[in-house]
């Protein structure tokens, strides 16, 4: 690698995450639900490309990037700005299934590598390893050539912080990460870029003076040279991560996985689905989501919209149902007119 290169750039598509792992490196189970903008990270990648400081890789993170409400624009902002970067994701594959999967058929054209790390709560929800196998291989109809490295994580990296300074006993690879955040600001690591959200965070290491590079500011190459390549620096002396003490996956007490935000997801991926004209998919997938929680008007509504291809009769089902929880919900009004209309005109499709 050049010496006026490290390897990749983590962005963060949100902060938040629908799991709950304890020791999460970015501090996600204490995180508010914030999305983010690719515009918001581009001109500061550009400052860092027009100094001479490249990248070869922009890893999408989170939190759990597919909880973006459009990971898929995302996505492509960053591949359209920077083309000859490899484009990777991480991800807990929560969304893993044959009608998401091919709602991302966009996105997988658009991924060099994706990796997923499969936590045990997730890994039975999805229905074992070898379930998980068979969607992986899906993605790659859309792109054979994306690499997929998918692991399971049935144990963690316990990390502890203390304001007493302890000298690092060896070299810690979290810190080879370059988190950019999105006002403008370079973090070693996710541990030190995301501490705020985590008040049990020692003092002396979220108060680091060495953690952040400022690109706001003006700066020489050699000032940002110096801070990638410095190690230990002051943050360092009040983290364990280096020691990598292992032990089983935990979830962090106190909070509980966020089924709400997975709901949200498989809504948003219903609708690519009807986007790219895949209604059978979309029906099964949308009748799915209405089964979870069946007090989403706007999902019966979707539902409504792919039946009535078939059943203008069944859609009237659906759109009542969408009413009776709201009554003034505008689309399921014009949707219903539309699918009577539907009737009066052919009366026969309702047989």
């Amino acid at each position: 690698m050049s010496e006026k290169m490290f390897g990749y750039l983590e962005v963060h598509a949100v902060d938040h995450c629908n799991n709950n792992c304890r020791w999460c490196n970015n501090h996600s189970p204490f995180a508010p639900e914030v999305e983010y903008q690719a515009e918001q990270y581009i001109p500061w990648m550009d400052i860092l490309e027009k100094k001479g400081i490249c990248f070869d890789m922009i890893s999408v993170m989170g939190g759990e990037p597919f909880l973006h409400s459009d990971l898929v624009r995302f996505v492509y902002e960053l591949r359209h700005r920077f083309p000859q970067k490899t484009m990777a994701i991480s991800s807990n594959g929560f969304w893993l299934g044959k009608e998401t999967v091919d709602s991302y058929e966009t996105l997988w054209k658009m991924t060099d590598i994706l990796f997923v790390s499969l936590y045990p709560n997730l890994l039975r929800g999805v229905g074992g390893d070898h379930v998980v196998r068979s969607f992986l291989e899906r993605i790659k109809k859309y792109n054979p050539r994306i690499s997929i490295d998918a692991r399971s994580k049935q144990d963690f990296r316990e990390i502890e912080y203390y304001d007493l300074p302890v000298e690092p006993g060896v070299f810690c690879g979290t810190s080879e990460c370059t988190t950019l955040l999105a006002d403008g600001r370079l973090a070693r690591c996710g541990l030190g870029g995301y501490a705020h959200y985590n008040r049990h965070v020692g003092t002396a290491f979220r108060n680091s003076s060495q953690m952040f590079f400022d690109l706001k500011a003006d700066f020489s190459t050699g000032l940002f040279w110096n801070w990638r390549r410095r190690w230990p620096f002051d943050a360092c002396y009040h983290c364990s991560s280096y020691q990598w003490k292992m032990s089983a996956w935990k979830v962090e007490k106190g909070t509980k996985r966020n089924l709400a935000t997975e709901i949200d997801h498989d809504m948003r991926a219903g609708e690519r689905l009807m986007a790219l004209r895949k209604w059978e998919a979309a029906e099964a997938l949308l009748r799915t989501v209405a089964d979870k929680d069946p007090s989403r008007g706007n999902v019966l509504n979707l539902l409504a919209v792919c039946v009535s291809r078939r059943s203008p009769a069944a859609a009237v089902a659906y759109l009542e149902k969408a009413l009776a929880i709201n009554p003034e919900d505008r689309a399921a009004l014009e949707n219903l007119a539309e699918v009577k209309r539907m009737l009066r005109l052919s009366p026969a499709r309702s047989r």
